[in-house]
């Protein structure tokens, strides 16, 4: 699926225009680069703008494609499916017959809003945003595969997405934010660039009235002091790597942290990590929903391991694989310097080969590559490496 790619503020914008309107929860990911209009009113079908047609229907000359899917009402939208009925203009046909239709199961992502629960007040937006506000109501859906035996065989279905962006009115006042910014888990680079785009986005675009870093993770809420993030703290910190506030694992002590939160009057958390990470987020969000706090938790997925559902790359995961190019370069002069030489190289990715694959690519001098996701049997395994070696003269298996 083409996904914009994060650069620089472009991405604190998308993360904090997002969470201004006030889900009070939100996985942040990158946005299709082709915009969906509004879904039609729940009472019956919407005609679908050509800007549309393409991500439908797999071009831009389609005709009369409809959706017949209920508007996101409550944070949500309810599971339904999208009707496809129109000819393809050009060579070929999306249909066999130009009155056929068929129809493809959407699931959507469920955001679900503070003012679901809470009376809502909103605030106008003081950016300076010359473009196009973004509906509160506004989604997208994933690519979808037509005359496609793969996609039935596999039986895919597609995804409905909230769409990030900027708001014309917004639940939080930007004059009473409060936020806090945590990095957890293991070292990721790219995790300065995040923590900047963020600070700099709320102060410079939003104004906000405080911003605080929290050191060494989960544990820093309740064990050391905040760090304020200003513009100028962080001005040059993508320079470096690692992260300026420090991370560890674990310390997700949830009562501590509420009242640190709740004591500190913290209306916005940016939880930056992995796996772990994100459900520790998620518990902070419940814990605020069930106790009526008006708070939103924002997860950042950060893995060099490129392993996080329905994005196409993670941050840090190139340069994860320019460094294991590197490695793998270094590797090939050791085989081939010696006698039969066989070079074993062995990259992360826990429970996938997205760096391992990708760096056998980008090389061509891996002999053999193996990944989680393709089963292998060792004696063949070996047998391949042995006529590699009568052949060449070395060997150089990867793994993850």
């Amino acid at each position: 699926m083409p996904f914009t790619k994060w650069t620089g503020l472009t991405r604190g914008a998308l993360i904090v225009s997002l969470v201004m309107a006030a889900p009070s929860r939100a996985a942040i990911m990158p946005l299709q680069a082709t915009m969906m209009p509004k879904l039609g009113d729940p009472a019956g079908p919407a005609a679908v703008g050509d800007d549309a047609r393409a991500v439908l229907a797999g071009g831009p000359s389609s005709e009369g494609i409809d959706t017949d899917l209920p508007r996101l009402r409550g944070g949500g939208v309810m599971h339904g499916t999208v009707k496809l009925n129109g000819v393809w203009m050009g060579d070929g046909g999306v249909f066999n017959k130009v009155d056929e239709v068929r129809e493809v199961q959407v699931d959507p992502m469920f955001v679900d809003r503070i003012s679901d629960w809470l009376p809502t007040t909103m605030h106008e937006n003081p950016t300076n945003w010359k473009g196009a506000w973004v509906s509160p109501d506004e989604s997208q859906i994933d690519v979808m595969y037509v005359n496609s035996e793969r996609a039935v065989l596999k039986g895919l279905k597609y995804r409905q997405w909230v769409r990030a962006g900027p708001r014309k009115e917004l639940y939080f006042d930007p004059k009473e934010v409060v936020a806090a910014i945590v990095t957890c888990g293991g070292l990721c680079p790219g995790l300065n660039n995040v923590v900047a785009a963020i600070t700099d986005c709320l102060h410079k675009s939003y104004g906000v009235k405080k911003v605080y870093g929290i050191q060494n993770g989960y544990k820093g809420f309740y064990t050391r002091e905040w760090k304020e993030m200003t513009r100028e703290s962080v001005r040059n910190i993508h320079r470096r790597g690692g992260t300026i506030l420090g991370s560890s694992r674990g310390g997700h002590d949830l009562d501590k942290i509420m009242e640190k939160l709740i004591e500190e009057g913290v209306n916005q958390v940016y939880v930056i990590g992995g796996d772990g990470t994100h459900k520790g987020a998620n518990l902070i969000s419940k814990e605020a929903a069930r106790r009526k706090i008006p708070m939103a938790v924002c997860g950042v997925p950060k893995t060099i391991d490129n392993d996080v559902p329905f994005i196409d790359k993670s941050f840090g995961f190139d340069t994860a694989v320019q460094e294991a190019v590197r490695v793998i370069q270094c590797a090939v002069i050791e085989a081939e310097d010696s006698m039969q030489g066989m070079a074993i190289v062995k990259l992360m990715g826990r429970e996938c080969g997205f760096v391992s694959m990708f760096a056998t690519l980008a090389t061509n001098d891996v002999d053999v590559c193996l990944i989680p996701e393709s089963p292998f049997q060792l004696d063949l395994l070996f047998k391949h490496c042995h006529e590699v070696i009568k052949q060449k003269g070395h060997c150089v298996p990867l793994g993850t």
